[in-house]
């Protein structure tokens, strides 16, 4: 038994694709070169209560500084304390480590403002509740006029 090739001139029942597929490669190329590769996009909310370091949030986004504010009472209660604008229950130092540990962003300063009525106690375990959390760039300012 004898095997022939072919005769390739025998008829047009065989289809060349060769022209199909560099047009195909031409606009593949095309496509890949042309576009345009966003990064994911991500929220950035400080009282959301997620880590602001999973959100990809540019620095224009933030604050320039979280606000812990240490407001005196008439009465010799311990201080009313905001951490941000969320207040926390008075005298909760533990709230003030665990609302910064939610924001959760180190490059972030903390700007800890006590009225001159507090007590250096006071101010002082609000330095130790800010240092337990991830948040370690710390100033202190005092407040010129008494919150309401």
């Amino acid at each position: 038994m004898r095997f022939d090739p072919p005769d390739r001139n025998a008829g047009d029942d065989l289809l060349d694709l060769t022209s199909m597929v560099d047009v195909v490669f031409i606009l593949l190329t095309f496509f890949v070169l042309t576009a345009q590769f966003i990064p994911q996009q991500r929220d950035a909310v400080l009282d959301a209560g997620q880590s602001m370091s999973r959100a990809g949030a540019s620095d224009r986004d933030l604050p320039e500084a979280v606000i812990v504010r240490l407001a005196a009472r008439d009465d010799g209660r311990p201080p009313r304390i905001t951490v941000g604008q969320v207040g926390v229950p008075a005298g909760a130092y533990k709230a003030i480590t665990s609302r910064l540990r939610e924001i959760d962003l180190p490059r972030l300063p903390v700007v800890i403002a006590a009225e001159p009525a507090i007590g250096v106690e006071h101010v002082t375990r609000a330095v130790d509740a800010v240092m337990r959390s991830p948040m370690k760039r710390i100033s202190l300012t005092k407040l010129g006029t008494r919150s309401p």
